[in-house]
């Protein structure tokens, strides 16, 4: 006498969600009123700010030259010291666009595409969680099954003994599961601390920037200061530290350790008296 007809069918099934099951496809998550806008409105104020910074150092240079060439004639010299100061001056600011342009092109690079992360990973956390309830209710009717009453030939004892290994199979499968939906709720809120930190780091650049005075005697000192909170905050959003942001949660890969440091690799369920932590 074997495991009832049917139940094997449906451990296999579970066992395939487990190997088959991915999650974080990228998603905009970005509608109106949501994140998404909320960062682009962000970014287009530090874009402001920057244009502010600009033409603050463009109308103090400017009061400085109406203020030098008030006292006497405009010399050759004086004509080739300002062609050489707007120059310097038109790279600087050309150069603070174009941080700025690089800084805006890796937010929509790195970190737009990701807004729906949280909300995906609590789906997924569900997701975990209904599967884990599934194997519970069929390890609860394994259990049931490990004694067959009026059975004692000398099959009944080797009966039990693999019934008892799919009930501490299932146990095993379903803490498993309920361990990566734990992780997904962790991935959640460490994405949700990520984009938040994106949204104080937006603020507080373009405070400094608009907080910034002038040099106290050198020029487009608001402009280069602005290129080095731009470049500083792009680095914040670029690939290699946005990775080991999110990379601290996979759960693809988190539910290959996890399963691979068990008994039940996920191609294959024990069967017979295979033992899964009891001594059969």
């Amino acid at each position: 006498m074997g495991e009832p007809v049917g139940m094997q069918d449906v451990v296999n099934n579970v066992v395939n969600k487990v190997s088959d099951f991915v999650h974080g496809a990228p998603d905009a998550g970005g509608g109106p009123g949501g994140r998404g806008e909320a960062i682009a409105g962000h970014v287009a104020s530090l874009r402001n700010a920057c244009e502010t910074a600009k033409q603050r150092d463009k109308t103090e240079a400017a009061f400085h030259w109406a203020t030098s060439m008030a006292g006497g004639p405009i010399t050759a010299a004086i004509t080739a010291a300002r062609m050489t100061f707007d120059s310097k001056a038109g790279a600087l600011t050309q150069h603070l666009d174009t941080e700025m342009n690089a800084l805006d092109a890796a937010v929509k690079r790195e970190i737009l595409p990701h807004l729906g992360a949280p909300s995906q990973l609590r789906g997924d956390a569900k997701h975990w969680v209904s599967l884990a309830s599934r194997v519970q209710k069929v390890q609860n009717t394994a259990k049931a099954l490990v004694a067959v009453d009026g059975w004692s030939d000398k099959a009944s004892p080797e009966y039990a003994k693999a019934v008892s290994v799919q009930v501490g199979a299932l146990a095993s499968l379903s803490a498993i599961m309920d361990e990566v939906a734990v992780s997904c709720r962790q991935g959640a809120m460490l994405n949700d601390a990520g984009f938040e930190e994106v949204v104080q780091e937006l603020l507080g650049a373009r405070n400094k920037i608009l907080g910034s005075g002038s040099g106290g005697g050198s020029f487009y000192q608001r402009t280069a200061a602005a290129i080095h909170t731009v470049v500083t905050l792009r680095i914040a959003v670029d690939p290699e530290l946005l990775k080991s942001l999110r990379a601290a949660i996979k759960i693809d890969e988190h539910s290959s350790r996890v399963l691979s440091s068990t008994d039940l690799p996920a191609d294959h369920w024990p069967g017979g008296n295979a033992p899964t932590g009891i001594n059969a």
